[in-house]
């Protein structure tokens, strides 16, 4: 059977919220200016924790015993993933040109995929898994973060030279 949740966020805001129906299941708040965050849903708690400024590493965490339990690898150009968590690997990719729809498939086929935007959107999938759920939440803040800082980087320097 088929479950589908919903997430939204504010624009500039790194804080996701997700909802079944419409009541709130869990969150995921991004640290500003970081790649960090922490996720919660249902009663599963997970840290995902960039080392280093140019590792494209990033450990998941379980927040109550404090153990590495999986780990996201980017490939160059940060269009796919893969996920090394207990019991087997993920892919995640774009679905789209636009970006706006993703998804992470397991090593058994399974899939989780994703629709949205900047500011909301929607998870669908058949076998729930909190890790992989968190995950491609994770992964989409992260793009947006790399998206807006790439943006300022290439914006700034003509908006000077306009003004």
């Amino acid at each position: 059977m088929k479950t589908i949740l919903h997430w939204n966020k504010g624009f500039l805001n790194q804080d996701y919220k997700i909802y079944s129906n419409d009541t709130l299941v869990g969150t995921l708040k991004g640290q500003t200016w970081s790649r960090n965050a922490e996720a919660k849903i249902n009663s599963r708690k997970l840290w995902f924790k960039v080392n280093g400024v140019f590792n494209q590493d990033i450990q998941i965490i379980d927040a109550e015993n404090d153990l590495v339990i999986g780990t996201i690898k980017y490939n160059t150009w940060m269009t796919k993933a893969t996920i090394d968590y207990p019991g087997g690997v993920a892919n995640w990719k774009y679905n789209n040109f636009w970006c706006t729809k993703f998804c992470i498939t397991d090593n058994e086929g399974k899939e989780i995929n994703y629709h949205g935007s900047s500011s909301g959107g929607r998870i669908e999938f058949d076998n729930h898994n909190d890790l992989m759920i968190l995950s491609g939440l994770y992964l989409l803040n992260y793009y947006w973060q790399k998206s807006v800082t790439l943006l300022l980087v290439i914006l700034l320097p003509v908006w000077i030279t306009i003004f």
